[in-house]
């Protein structure tokens, strides 16, 4: 099988993470001017499901239950999620989507989700996921999927841990991942984390070979910083920093992902205050569009790929990612937008969708089938989801 990594120096590039704020970076990038348009209003348009309600996030699509935001993650079974595993199997086994890269047990380092207690458990968790799907799937679908292992990047909770006590192993590891917020800026707290985390986690995937992804980022307080912390404007008000919005964290993105050659980059386009589970939070606007130059730059050296050593990877890459040669835009200019997903799924509170969109350029105005939502085909998935919405059914609890 595959595994998807471009050709060196080539990022594939994808837009997340909600419904909504894709058809904002669609709409800003291919129907307007990004020179001469002003930011849209975060109310401007919204998707709804068939019964004519406002899809706030793919979690409206998963069966009663088995969605949780977060909470206490029992580890005792890695066999106490069979049933989940089979209804996510069934998920992937009728997706549409060029390919999957699914996140299992996102960000394991990160102490908020409690791995941290059990890593040889969560290690026995992530091999038993893998291998019971990769048994689920039919040959066709089976090829379609590619398993990430995404660390935060930042402090673990002991000094006792390390990457290598959480790594499950190679023959299930197709990808490594990583976050990146604030860990770019000289502010960053502590248990934010430094560049020197996110090097650590791509050293450690570069010395096994690994395809890398930035599998979430976004600057953190906003591309203006106009909702940084207390901490952070009482640092800004006493030391000089770098008041170039573009520079001062998407050029230092792009300058890792030249360095480690980033397979992936995925940016989360979003006014995270306008979102009631994310208002508060600190995380600001981080829309492409909310701010001029960082839109002519996006556009410039990445939309345009106008970039001397480094090609951006749109609509049909994937399509033929294990090819030896890449599509060129001819080839792909009259085909729809091709998506695919990553899938968090938190190992013992049920599976989380988070979308993401993979853009491509194209010569004219976008229509609105280019604009659909990823998950084309929800109408499917959800009477296939049915059974499993309205039963309640408890999980299985096997010994192992």
């Amino acid at each position: 099988m595959s595994s998807c990594r471009p050709p060196p120096n080539s990022t594939y590039l994808t837009i997340g993470q909600d419904l909504f704020s894709i058809d904002e970076y669609v709409k800003s990038q291919y129907n307007y001017s990004l020179h001469h348009r002003h930011p849209s209003s975060s109310s401007s348009s919204n998707y709804s499901n068939s019964n004519g309600t406002t899809i706030k996030s793919i979690s409206d699509f998963v069966p009663s239950g088995e969605f949780e935001r977060g909470g206490n993650l029992q580890l005792s079974s890695p066999s106490y999620m069979d049933d989940n595993i089979l209804l996510l199997s069934s998920y992937l086994e009728r997706s549409r989507a060029s390919r999957v890269f699914l996140r299992l047990g996102y960000e394991f380092d990160n102490p908020a989700f409690g791995y941290d207690s059990s890593p040889d458990v969560y290690v026995l968790a992530f091999r038993k996921i893998v291998t019971d799907i990769r048994r689920e799937l039919s040959e066709g679908a089976r090829d379609r999927v590619l398993f990430v292992w995404h660390s935060w990047a930042a402090p673990m909770s002991s000094e006792e841990l390390s990457l290598e006590r959480f790594y499950p192993g190679d023959d299930v590891v197709d990808w490594i991942g990583v976050s990146i917020f604030q860990q770019v800026f000289p502010w960053s707290s502590y248990w934010a984390g430094t560049m020197s985390d996110v090097e650590s986690v791509l050293d450690f995937a570069r010395d096994r070979d690994k395809p890398t992804m930035i599998a979430e980022s976004t600057p953190f307080g906003g591309i203006e910083l106009k909702q940084a912390s207390v901490d952070t404007k009482k640092y800004l008000a006493r030391n000089d920093y770098d008041d170039d919005d573009w520079e001062r964290w998407f050029g230092k993105v792009m300058s890792l992902i030249d360095r480690y050659d980033v397979s992936m980059w995925c940016y989360i386009n979003c006014d995270w205050e306008s979102q009631p589970m994310w208002h508060g939070v600190g995380f600001g606007e981080t829309r492409l569009s909310s701010n001029a130059r960082v839109m002519s730059q996006w556009y410039d050296k990445i939309t345009n790929n106008g970039l001397a050593d480094r090609k951006f990877l749109f609509a049909g890459s994937l399509e033929y990612c294990d090819g030896l040669v890449l599509a060129d835009e001819e080839r792909i200019r009259d085909v729809r937008f091709i998506s695919y997903i990553l899938v968090p799924f938190l190992l013992a509170a049920g599976a989380f969708f988070i979308p993401y969109y993979i853009l491509g350029k194209h010569k004219v105005k976008s229509t609105k089938i280019e604009r659909r939502p990823l998950l084309s085909n929800i109408d499917e998935i959800d009477r296939t989801f049915s059974r499993f919405r309205d039963a309640k059914k408890p999980l299985a609890a096997v010994a192992p």
